[in-house]
C-alpha cells in the first residue's frame, strides 16, 4: 500500500513545544521511514533502534504580555568559571533578542542574533509565524487569516471581521500597546471573551451607537499612564468574597513588570449580575483603576510581609465608582435607578449610608476599611509629596504601590 518507489525520505524537521500555549519549537530533523529499495520500508521506531538525545535542539520563547517573542534561548546552559575554573554559575544559552516598534516592526538597533541567521526562529510579533522571504526578516507576519506589514502597521487582504467604522486593512483597532491579533481576524484582549472584546471596541467608538464617552475617556487615561500596566481580566463566574458574598469584580496588585511599571489586574463579570446592566461590572472595576492612578488609594505589604493589599479604599471610593458607572449609560435597571435617586437628593453620603445600613442587594460584597487603613490614608494625605513621591508622582516607599492624589 502507499508510494512504493524507491529513493525517498519522511523527515519531521521540527515540532512545537506546548505548555498551556506554544513555549518553543523542537528541532529534531528526525527520520520517519525512508524506503531504499522497493523492498520493505524501514521505519525509524523500530525496534532496537536508538533515538539520541542533543542539548540545544530545543528552543524556548520568552515573550511578553503582547505575546510577542522577545527573547528565544535553547536547552543548554553554559558553564562560566572563575579564576580557579571552576564552575561559578551558569548562564543561558541567548539565541536571539528582539525589542518592537508598536506594530511590530524590529528596532534595528535592539535586535540580536547568534552568527549572522536572523531566521533561526520562526516566530516573532504577536506570537505570529514571520514570512521573511516576502520582505526581509521580521517584516512581514502571516497567519491563518491575514499576511501582514509590521513596517506599515497594516494587512495586504481585507479583514474578515467587517467593522463600519474602521478601515478593513486596519490592525488592532490601531491600539496595538493593547491589543493582540494572534490570527489575523479580530483583536483580542488577555483573557477576555470575543463578545467582551467586541462590546469593549464598540464602548471605545464614537460612531458606534454603544459608545460610552466616560469609559472611553479613563480608558485613554490609562492606557497613556506609562507608570503602570493595566490588565483587562474577564471572570466568567463570581469568587468567594467575605462569609458567603459573591465578587462580581475586583482590583487586584500584580508586582513590577520588566520595565519597572506596577502591574494592576483589572478583574470584572459580563451578563452576571441581574440587577444592572451588562457592562456594570466592567466599567465599576475601571473606574477603580482610574482612581488607583489618581492617588485615591493604593497597595502596601501586609504585616505578614508577603501580599500586597489595598489601603485607603473606603465606601466612598465604592460609592463613586458605583455612581460614575450607573450615570456613564442612559438606560436603567430598577437597582440603578434607586442608586441615582438616592444619590440626586442625598450625594455620596445616601450612598454611603445605604451600603453601612446593608438595606440593598449588594451592600455585602463591601467591607468596611479597618481603622489601620484610614489612618494610613490620612497620613498619606497629610505628608509632603517631595518626602514620599517621585519625579513621576509615584511612592518612593517600599512596599507600596499608590500615586500622588491629583
Amino acid at each position: 500500500m502507499g508510494y512504493t518507489a524507491a529513493g525517498w525520505t519522511y523527515l519531521a524537521d521540527e515540532h512545537h513545544i506546548y505548555g498551556s500555549s506554544r513555549v518553543g519549537v523542537h528541532n529534531t530533523n528526525f527520520i520517519l521511514a525512508k524506503r531504499f529499495s522497493t523492498a520493505e520500508m524501514e521505519y525509524t521506531q523500530k525496534t532496537g533502534n536508538q533515538v539520541h538525545f542533543i542539548r540545544g535542539n530545543r528552543n524556548y520563547e520568552l515573550s511578553n504580555h503582547l505575546g510577542n517573542v522577545q527573547v528565544v534561548i535553547s536547552d543548554k546552559r553554559i558553564s562560566v568559571c572563575d579564576n580557579e575554573l571552576q564552575t561559578e554559575r551558569f548562564e543561558a544559552d541567548i539565541l536571539m533578542a528582539t525589542d518592537y516598534y508598536p506594530f511590530g516592526m524590529a528596532i534595528p538597533e535592539r535586535q540580536w542574533y547568534t552568527g549572522s541567521d536572523s531566521s533561526n526562529y520562526r516566530y516573532g510579533f504577536n506570537g505570529q509565524e514571520k514570512d521573511n522571504e516576502v520582505a526581509g526578516n521580521g517584516n512581514s507576519m502571516t497567519a491563518e487569516y491575514w499576511q501582514y506589514d509590521s513596517r506599515l502597521g497594516r494587512r495586504w487582504n481585507i479583514d474578515p471581521v467587517v467593522k463600519n467604522w474602521e478601515s478593513g486593512y486596519a490592525c488592532f483597532s490601531n491600539i496595538p500597546i493593547v491589543f493582540i491579533d494572534p490570527n489575523g481576524d479580530d483583536v483580542d484582549l488577555s483573557n477576555v471573551s470575543k463578545e467582551v472584546q467586541i462590546k469593549i471596541q464598540n464602548m471605545l467608538n464614537p460612531k458606534s451607537k454603544a459608545f460610552n464617552a466616560s469609559f472611553a475617556a479613563v480608558f485613554k487615561n490609562l492606557e497613556n499612564d506609562k507608570n503602570t500596566m493595566y490588565n483587562f481580566n474577564e471572570l466568567f463566574e463570581p469568587i468567594e468574597g467575605n462569609g458567603n458574598s459573591k465578587v462580581y469584580g475586583n482590583i487586584s496588585y500584580g508586582g513590577k513588570n520588566d520595565k519597572g511599571q506596577d502591574v494592576l489586574n483589572i478583574q470584572f463579570t459580563f451578563k452576571l449580575l441581574t440587577y444592572f446592566q451588562e457592562e456594570f461590572s466592567l466599567l465599576e472595576e475601571t473606574y477603580h483603576a482610574e482612581q488607583f492612578r489618581t492617588g485615591k488609594w493604593g497597595f502596601a505589604k501586609g504585616a505578614d510581609g508577603k501580599e500586597f493589599k489595598v489601603i485607603g479604599l473606603d465606601y466612598y471610593d465604592e460609592a463613586e465608582a458605583k455612581i460614575w458607572a450607573i450615570s456613564s449609560y442612559k438606560k436603567r435597571y430598577s437597582e440603578e435607578e434607586k442608586y441615582m435617586k438616592i444619590f440626586k437628593k442625598q450625594g455620596l453620603e445616601g450612598i454611603v449610608e445605604m451600603f453601612i445600613k446593608g438595606t440593598n442587594l449588594y451592600a455585602g460584597l463591601l467591607t468596611e476599611p479597618t481603622t489601620a487603613e484610614k489612618e494610613v490614608k490620612s497620613q498619606l494625605n497629610d505628608l509632603e509629596a517631595s518626602s514620599i513621591y517621585d519625579e513621576e508622582g509615584c511612592s518612593k516607599l517600599k512596599d507600596t504601590a499608590f500615586r500622588k492624589p491629583e
